[in-house]
C-alpha cells in the first residue's frame, strides 16, 4: 500500500475514534466520579472538565488528596444541573457555581464558608444551609427561584438583622421588618421590579439594589446611609424621600445631580 495513503488513513481512524469517543460521552450520563473530571491543588478542586456531565457528584478525594475546598469560578457557567458537595469540603470560593441551571443542591455539614455570588444565577427553589456555616458571602444566592419567603431572605450569620442575599422567586418584594441593614450587593442582579423598603431599616450599601428592574422606591426615614451606586443600573422614574433625610449626606446622590432630580420628599 501507499506509504502516504497508508499514513492518511490511520490519520483519519484516530480522528474517528476519538470522535466516538467524545459522542459518546456528551451522550450517556456519565457519574462523575473520575479523577480526570477534575485538578486539585492543596486540597482546593481549581479545575472542573464539563465533558463529565451536568450532574455533579463531587469526589471527597481526588489523586489520593482530600477535597476540603471549591476554588473560585471553578463551575462557574457550566450548565449544571445538580451539585453534591462531599462532606470534608469547608470553602466555597467567590462564583464558585454561579451562572449554571443548578435545581439541587446537597451542602455538607463541614462547610463554614460560603464565598460572594457563589450560588448566583441559578434555578434553586430550596436552600439549607448547614449550621456549621459561619460566613456567607454577599450576594451567595441572588437571583434564585425559592418560593418560600421566609427562606428567601439570606442574613449575616449571627445577625438576621443584616441581610446579605435575596434567593427569592417573587420580583416584588417586601423587605422583612426586622432588617436593618441592606448589605454589600445583597439585592444585586434579582431582576426585581418593585421593593418595598421597611420603616426601620438604616443602612443600604453599595450596590445593594443594583442591576435591577426598578422604576420607584420609597427610601424611608430611617435610612442614615444609601451607599454609592446603591441603584445604579434600574430605569428609576421616581424616588420618593420620607421625613427630613439629609439627602446630601446619602453618598448615592452625593455626586448623582441626574439621580437627584428625580427626587420627590413626603
Amino acid at each position: 500500500m501507499n506509504k502516504k495513503l497508508l499514513i492518511t488513513l490511520i490519520v483519519v481512524l484516530l480522528i474517528g475514534g476519538v470522535f466516538i469517543v467524545v459522542r459518546k460521552c456528551r451522550k450517556e450520563k456519565i457519574a462523575v466520579t473520575s479523577e480526570s473530571c477534575f485538578a486539585i491543588e492543596n486540597g482546593k478542586i481549581i479545575k472542573y472538565d464539563t465533558i463529565c456531565g451536568k450532574e455533579l457528584n463531587i469526589p471527597s478525594q481526588i489523586s489520593n488528596e482530600a477535597v476540603k475546598e471549591i476554588g473560585s469560578n471553578v463551575f462557574k457557567d457550566k450548565e449544571l444541573t445538580k451539585v453534591v458537595i462531599p462532606e470534608g469540603v469547608e470553602t466555597i470560593g467567590t462564583h464558585a457555581f454561579s451562572g449554571n441551571n443548578i435545581e439541587y443542591l446537597s451542602l455538607p455539614s463541614t462547610l463554614k464558608n460560603i464565598g460572594p455570588y457563589s450560588f448566583m444565577n441559578n434555578k434553586l427553589t430550596k436552600i439549607d444551609i448547614p449550621e456549621a456555616v459561619t460566613n456567607i458571602g454577599f450576594g451567595a444566592f441572588n437571583n434564585n427561584l425559592v418560593k418560600s419567603k421566609d427562606d428567601a431572605f439570606i442574613y449575616m450569620r449571627g445577625a438576621k438583622e443584616i441581610l446579605v442575599s435575596y434567593a427569592g422567586a417573587d420580583k416584588d418584594v417586601v423587605i422583612p421588618s426586622n432588617v436593618t441593614e441592606l448589605y454589600l450587593y445583597s439585592l444585586s442582579g434579582c431582576e426585581l421590579t418593585s421593593i418595598k423598603l421597611n420603616d426601620g431599616l438604616e443602612r443600604i450599601y453599595t450596590n445593594a439594589l443594583a442591576n435591577n428592574k426598578l422604576t420607584k422606591i420609597v427610601i424611608p426615614s430611617s435610612v442614615t446611609v444609601l451607599g454609592e451606586n446603591a441603584l445604579l443600573g434600574n430605569p428609576l422614574e421616581e424616588i420618593i424621600v420620607k421625613g427630613k433625610t439629609n439627602v446630601d449626606a446619602l453618598e448615592a446622590f452625593a455626586n448623582d445631580e441626574a439621580l437627584k432630580t428625580l427626587i420627590k420628599y413626603e
